[in-house]
């Protein structure tokens, strides 16, 4: 029972001593927590109620949202992909992204969650030792002795990727080159013989992982590997950087036919 020394009934302070409905208010509900330790200590603490967050209208119409995950073995990311995935259904995906790329540590073991705006899931990626470190940025390969697109075949069939693949080909469709190079779903096979789709690959991926990866900040090439950087980045723009690879592509083959 409440001291009777307290002129509680006087002040807009009460002491429940039986459990009460809380009701609503404008107000966010408060109350405070004592505690009095026999040696002395004590510990008074006040909490105040946590208001569901209002989700942003524009919620519904951004991209889709990629949430990276890892973990120490495959066994593992099995398990946190099973404990996290069914949040999804509550929480806000790009929050999770979030906390997923800032807040946790990087192990080898790695995996990329892709949620639509319908909330349909896809997994992207089983990825092992191969998403970027983002304070440390990524490094593009030399395009004439790489032939890997800087991961393009495990990003190809993320709807980012396939945006930026998008707007390649309707730039590659504009600069008067055969109409055979326009078609992105026709790239996995003409990689290997051609530069310009190889360049094409890697700046649809680069563009891609910086999406994925928002602290994704340095580019980095090696010899030709310096174009597709150069236009992930800004630096140079994209229709000149595949200007540059497809006439380097034609003095190559010019090259071999003499």
């Amino acid at each position: 029972m409440p001291n009777s020394k307290l002129d509680l009934a006087h002040s807009p302070f009460y002491i429940p001593i039986q459990p009460q409905e809380w009701p609503a208010s404008r107000m966010p509900p408060r109350a405070g927590v004592s505690s009095f330790g026999i040696g002395g200590t004590n510990v008074h603490m006040i909490l105040e109620g946590l208001n569901p967050a209002v989700r942003d209208d524009h919620d519904q119409v951004r991209a889709p949202v990629f949430i990276p995950l890892s973990a120490p073995s495959f066994e593992q990311l099995d398990e946190l992909t099973q404990q996290l995935t069914p949040l999804l259904a509550t929480l806000d995906a790009s929050t999770l992204a979030y906390t997923q790329q800032v807040a946790r540590p990087v192990f080898d073991c790695r995996r990329v969650i892709q949620v639509e705006n319908d909330g349909t899931q896809a997994m992207l990626a089983s990825l092992d030792n191969l998403m970027p470190d983002a304070p440390w940025g990524l490094h593009c390969p030399d395009l004439r002795t790489t032939n890997d697109g800087t991961y393009a075949q495990w990003l190809a069939h993320s709807a980012h990727y396939q945006r930026e693949a998008t707007a390649l080909t309707a730039l590659l469709d504009g600069m008067n080159i055969p109409p055979a190079y326009c078609h992105a779903e026709t790239w996995a096979a003409q990689a290997s013989s051609s530069l310009l789709i190889r360049g094409c690959q890697t700046i649809a991926a680069l563009k891609t992982w910086m999406n994925l990866l928002p602290t994704l900040t340095l580019l980095s090439g090696a010899g030709t590997g310096l174009l597709p950087a150069a236009a992930a980045s800004g630096m140079i723009a994209t229709q000149d950087v595949l200007h540059l690879l497809w006439e380097m592509e034609q003095k190559g083959a010019s090259s071999l036919a003499s």
